[in-house]
């Protein structure tokens, strides 16, 4: 059976020692900042278009909106009046509680 101190590989290339992570830092930090800055610049504008496009332009195409109102057709939606009821009733009490006027708090900053 063999050692397995023996079974070391020993490399002597110039690749043994090559560490990327140190080397993309150097490349995009110290050396390139020109290309960084047009990477981000176009990642950056890609968002923006983006994010234009759902908020200012989010029209469906007519076979779209067909699709979705042919899909809710499809779906049985069952109204619960009384859980519908409940959470108004709820609400509205909510609401009352926090529109009473305050009484007799105590000041939790006073110093006596």
């Amino acid at each position: 059976m063999a050692n397995p101190n023996e079974l070391k590989l020993k490399i002597k290339s110039q690749w043994a020692n090559f560490n990327f992570f140190d080397w993309s830092l150097n490349f995009l930090l110290e050396k390139n900042r020109l290309v960084m800055l047009v990477i981000s610049l176009a990642i950056l504008s890609f968002c923006a278009y983006l994010w234009y496009g759902y908020l200012y332009a989010p029209e469906w195409s007519g076979a779209k909106k067909q699709e979705y109102i042919e899909s809710r057709k499809e779906e049985n939606v069952i109204f619960d009046e009384k859980s519908f009821n409940k959470i108004i009733l709820e609400i509205k009490n909510r609401k009352d509680y926090f529109q009473k006027p305050v009484e007799n708090v105590p000041d939790i900053f006073s110093l006596e």
